[in-house]
């Protein structure tokens, strides 16, 4: 997109077809316009402009980020065009959202438009029901790998996992295979500390979690915050998307 043509959104500012985010920090305010566009007549989306203060804020949100939510939490899912647009030394993210042609599409089991008239913004369609074969999974289970123990220590991590094997006893031939995951998930969940406890929780309602979020929340430092989550994503909790700056953390 060229600047022009971003500056002819701006001066619309939030309409029917154009919607701006200082920056995104769950999947339901972006999941709601995504799919409200998709049901009315498309549109674009900018994240790390913000309009109340007409300020140029930037955005390091990984593109990948938005096509998985789009799949996982949409229903039937639509394309998106996914680029960028740098302008000194910031960048912002432009998801051009095309008029889906499978309308009604619905987002998280509920269905969005966008209002024609002031103020936009979208608006629920609750007499719309996704069809019966929709089954979104709002908590995936958890991969039933043996578990990794979270620790910062690669011996003490060897140790616990050790103690756990002699510890759990022998199963008889006749239990279900269900009942072990059961054990294996419970056995991990014991180790985790409080944060690590909470983080889980917070993905129950939550699309991601970064470092800095990790941050903000427990008030540990950077160097904490990656061992407690890299922790999570050895244990088969968690894992990544994203590189470097953009990396966040995601149910498994």
């Amino acid at each position: 997109m060229e600047w022009t043509t971003f500056l002819s959104h701006l001066s619309q500012g939030n309409s029917v077809s154009s919607w701006f985010f200082k920056s995104v920090q769950t999947e339901d305010e972006l999941g709601l316009i995504l799919v409200s566009m998709a049901n009315t007549k498309g549109g674009h989306v900018f994240v790390g402009m913000d309009l109340k203060n007409y300020h140029l804020v930037g955005c390091d949100d990984d593109p990948q980020f938005i096509s998985y939510m789009v799949k996982r939490f949409c229903f039937p899912d639509f394309p998106l065009h996914i680029s960028t647009l740098d302008r000194n030394g910031k960048t912002i993210l432009v998801i051009h959202v095309p008029e889906s042609t499978v309308k009604p599409c619905f987002f998280k089991k509920r269905c969005f438009v966008m209002s024609l008239t002031a103020p936009f913004g979208p608006i629920e369609q609750t007499h719309l029901q996704p069809p019966a074969a929709f089954t979104l999974i709002e908590n995936p289970v958890v991969a039933v790998e043996p578990p990794v123990t979270p620790s910062s220590s690669p011996t003490q991590e060897k140790h616990e996992e050790s103690h756990v094997a002699h510890s759990q006893p022998t199963q008889p031939s006749h239990t279900t295979q269900p009942d072990s995951v059961s054990v294996a998930v419970a056995v991990v969940s014991q180790t985790m500390n409080d944060r690590q406890k909470k983080t889980i929780d917070y993905l129950q309602s939550h699309f991601s979690i970064s470092n800095k979020t990790y941050r903000t929340l427990f008030q540990v430092s950077h160097k904490t915050a990656h061992i407690e989550l890299v922790a999570l994503v050895e244990s088969g909790f968690l894992q990544t998307q994203g590189s470097g700056r953009s990396t966040c953390y995601i149910k498994k």
